[in-house]
């Protein structure tokens, strides 16, 4: 599928998703996770200065929070930003923070960024979630082809590991 033809299937996907409920949307993806929903809070300000629209973060106190900004209007990405928080959430849940160390996006080059144990594992996760829910693929235009197969591999697998025995999901991370 060339540039063009995925970019036309993305705004007919946008549209199709325009009325998902947000609240709901999180709910599903947290009992897939089999955590408890995290906090939520709204900070446009902070996200512009990050250039994100979505952020999990830790605070000194050991609390968690994902940031989000509240005037955001694409409800596609909005959603694949969540699905992608909420997978870092899980992660420093069960592997604690230093399993979340990673480099930051100024010191690599944007694959090497996502490759990285936990930005991989989240956008393989927002690859299933999306499959999952809207049968439909997520097209990484900013990767190397090579960077989204791994990243595909990924999401594979956890789709196998999540319908293998009918079981919640219960997945390891290498």
């Amino acid at each position: 599928m060339n540039e063009n033809d995925k970019k036309l299937l993305e705004a007919k996907i946008r549209e199709e998703i325009e009325n998902e409920d947000i609240a709901q949307f999180v709910d599903d993806v947290c009992i897939m996770l089999d955590v408890e929903p995290p906090v939520f809070v709204a900070d446009d300000d902070y996200l512009d200065k990050l250039g994100s629209i979505a952020r999990f973060e830790v605070m000194e106190s050991g609390d968690t929070r994902i940031v989000l900004k509240s005037n955001y209007s694409d409800k596609f990405l909005l959603l694949t930003f969540l699905a992608h928080e909420l997978r870092h959430y899980w992660q420093y849940l069960n592997f604690g923070p230093d399993w979340m160390k990673e480099k930051s996006k100024q010191k690599l080059s944007v694959d090497e960024y996502n490759l990285q144990k936990p930005e991989l594992d989240s956008q393989a996760f927002t690859c299933f979630v999306m499959r999952d829910f809207y049968g439909i693929d997520i097209f990484f235009h900013e990767l190397k082809d090579s960077t989204t197969e791994i990243i595909k591999k990924r999401a594979d697998e956890l789709e196998e590991e999540f319908y293998a025995n009918g079981e919640r999901f219960k997945v390891e991370v290498e």
